[in-house]
């Protein structure tokens, strides 16, 4: 992957990455309180108009997955300033509960399009992240101390397991469930 400045800071991660520094105690230590910055890209990769594209998928946990970091983030440090850029916000059961208070409690979420992407720069390992508030019909460029980036599932290619077990696959390859 090579959005979004992926691979150019370490100060650039995905969720997964997010979500195993938080577990292991790796992410560096934010003082309560620090007025640290954290901006969060939904569907990078995904969602995109045909597969040479990226993915043409939702994958149906990256929000979710936002979600539980975002609330990690803020069990550490209440204060953390966060911004999501999302495309839909897609939250099921509980975790709707989960972003509705996320949003009570300031977390900003601020939609995007394919036209108006989120533009990321690194100078000097400084991340700024640029984006288009719709609600002010303006551009916004933020520093940030953290981007992380919510990036869709790619199936493994299961052919041969879908056939022992007469599971069919969808056009995407993923195994279909069951109703």
């Amino acid at each position: 992957m090579n959005q979004y400045g992926y691979g150019t800071s370490e100060n650039i991660l995905t969720q997964t990455e997010l979500e195993r520094k938080i577990a292991s105690g790796a992410l560096p230590a934010w003082k309560q309180g620090s007025g640290k910055q954290v901006v969060m890209i939904q569907c990078v990769g995904s969602r995109e108009a045909s597969p040479r594209e990226g993915r043409p998928y939702c994958s149906r946990v990256c929000c979710n997955h936002a979600l539980k970091n975002i609330e990690a983030l803020r069990s550490k440090d209440p204060e953390v300033s966060i911004t999501v850029l999302y495309r839909d916000m897609r939250c099921y059961g509980f975790y709707e509960d989960q972003y509705r208070e996320a949003r009570e409690g300031g977390v900003l979420f601020v939609p995007y399009d394919t036209e108006n992407r989120p533009e990321v720069t690194v100078t000097d390992g400084k991340v700024t992240v640029g984006f288009f508030e719709p609600m002010i019909q303006a551009v916004i460029q933020q520093d940030v101390d953290l981007l992380v980036l919510s990036t869709g599932m790619i199936p493994r290619p299961a052919a041969d397991i879908a056939e022992l077990f007469g599971v069919e696959q969808d056009d995407n390859g993923f195994l279909k469930e069951l109703n």
